[in-house]
């Protein structure tokens, strides 16, 4: 097992290098190479447990996710978000319940399981596709938001879709009262949860402890909701949230830098291995005697379904709002980014999880047609998307999103040094400078810095000022997330470099 792991890293390193190099989002090569290493020996047969899916992957990326997409982008975007992560979910899975129902003759619970399943779109693919594009900030927030929501609707609505099937009825006013709960009562419970680890953090001095700590929390704020059948995902994205919001006021400049590394490559490593073993659980279920049976034509309906119900939805949300949203050429480019991942597959295996001891006959036919979707979905639509941004002309959008961002970085350094200059000059008037001090400390802001103990704490609590002008921009809309990163992490490096 140990050379397995061994070499599954090796594999997500030669796919991350092939897709520096390669027009292929990181998540399609590393589907190819997983797919091809279940023939090597030891791949060959191996079967993938769900809940290393759920359990142990999803959590990081998901809290990872939710942490760079901060709450004033994720509140700007809500109404878009809210009509894509609720409501097309809902219409996804009612559409592909039919068709599974008339076609493939599933019973309707079965029916509507299928269609949860494979309802949801793959947050992780999304971003990848939209970080090598260059899509417009507005909708990748869009996107990145409708893949962290809908997974949680949909995985809500497996749950009542399969204990229908366990008692052989289904409660309205069950499913609606566990929907609110979870809508309602997750978000609290992960913000909760983040307010008592924030706590925590800010009285650790250690930063190795305290990156530990930030690696518990996504799985502290998911898996008490997940126990008591809720989904996790909407607590982990309130989780990631609050401490995205609060880490630059809380957590020390240099803890920040390690903890953005040590995040930066577990990511990528989570990434690699969930998109693998999506790969080689691809070859376990698309086996011959599936491809010579029905099973075919009916993912391949399922996934022509998937893939119309988006894009019409997107049609008729131009025609009730038309430019308020976004515009049409960027809707076009979301109709289109509807890639299916790893996290559909994993949710139809994670069935007898669910309900222990359940015996679900359409149970093959139902995994394979999540692997046709899946492969039309993130081979067929995710290849293209690029094609489809630059056709369309949103990639432009996406160059103009970086030009003001850099105008707006340029904005922020001046104002920040203006405002460490004003409280220096303030210091140095209370006497709590030497004049030499000062403009020794003036002349940090061109290049040079002096580096007695007292010209430290200064500086520390010039670089303070800095901030706190920086967050002021940011509240009078004049300085966007994105670019606030930028400056924030800028400052980190300065204060971390303080002897």
């Amino acid at each position: 097992m140990l050379f397995l792991w061994i070499g599954a890293i090796c594999l997500i390193a030669i796919g991350g290098g092939l897709g520096r190099r390669l027009p292929i989002p990181d998540a399609v090569i590393w589907c190819v190479l997983g797919f091809g290493a279940a023939f090597l020996p030891g791949y060959s047969g191996l079967r993938v447990d769900p809940r290393l899916t759920l359990y142990v992957l999803l959590p990081p990326l998901v809290y990872a996710s939710a942490v760079q997409l901060p709450w004033p982008e994720f509140r700007d975007n809500l109404r878009p978000i809210r009509i894509l992560a609720i409501w097309l979910v809902l219409a996804n899975t009612i559409a592909v319940a039919a068709v599974a129902h008339a076609v493939a003759g599933f019973p309707w619970p079965a029916a509507v399981a299928l269609g949860a399943i494979v309802s949801p779109t793959d947050p992780v693919a999304a971003s990848a596709v939209a970080t090598r594009v260059g899509l417009p900030h507005k909708l990748v927030a869009i996107l990145e938001g409708e893949g962290l929501v809908n997974d949680a609707v949909a995985l809500s609505v497996l749950r009542l879709a399969i204990a229908a099937v366990a008692t052989g009825g289904f409660s309205a006013g069950e499913g609606v009262l566990r929907l609110g709960a979870i809508v309602i009562g997750e978000p609290l419970y992960g913000w909760g949860v983040a307010a008592g680890i924030m706590w925590l953090r800010s009285r650790i001095e250690d930063p190795r402890l305290e990156i530990t700590v930030s690696l518990l929390t996504p799985f502290a704020a998911y898996l008490l909701p997940e126990h008591f059948g809720g989904s996790g995902i909407l607590a982990t994205v309130a989780a990631g949230m609050y401490v995205g919001e609060r880490r630059a006021a809380i957590v020390p400049a240099g803890t920040r830098l390690h903890a953005t590394s040590v995040w930066d490559i577990v990511v990528f490593l989570l990434n690699g291995t969930l998109f693998l073993m999506a790969g080689i659980e691809l070859h376990r279920v698309v086996q011959p005697r599936y491809l010579e049976s029905p099973f075919l034509v009916w993912g391949l309906a399922v996934a022509g379904t998937a893939v119309a119900v988006r894009a019409a939805w997107f049609g008729a949300m131009w025609l009730v709002f038309r430019e308020r949203l976004m515009p049409a050429r960027q809707m076009l480019v979301a109709g289109w980014s509807g890639m299916r991942g790893p996290i559909s597959l994993a949710a139809a295996l994670s069935i007898p999880g669910i309900a222990p001891g359940l015996t679900l006959p359409e149970f093959d036919a139902l995994v394979f047609i999540t692997a046709i979707v899946i492969v039309a979905t993130l081979f067929v639509q995710g290849l293209a998307l690029p094609r489809v941004a630059y056709a369309s002309g949103v990639s432009g959008d996406g160059e103009k999103d970086a030009e003001r961002e850099s105008a707006e970085v340029s904005l922020g350094q001046a104002e920040a040094v203006r405002a460490a200059l004003v409280r220096l000059s303030a210091l140095e008037r209370d006497g709590g400078v030497s004049p030499d001090l000062a403009a020794s400390l003036r002349g940090f802001y061109d290049e040079r810095r002096e580096d007695g103990p007292g010209s430290r704490e200064v500086l520390r609590t010039l670089i303070d000022a800095e901030r706190s002008r920086l967050r002021e921009l940011r509240q009078e809309g004049r300085l966007h997330d994105r670019a606030l990163e930028r400056l924030e992490r800028s400052l980190d490096l300065r204060e971390s470099a303080i002897p």
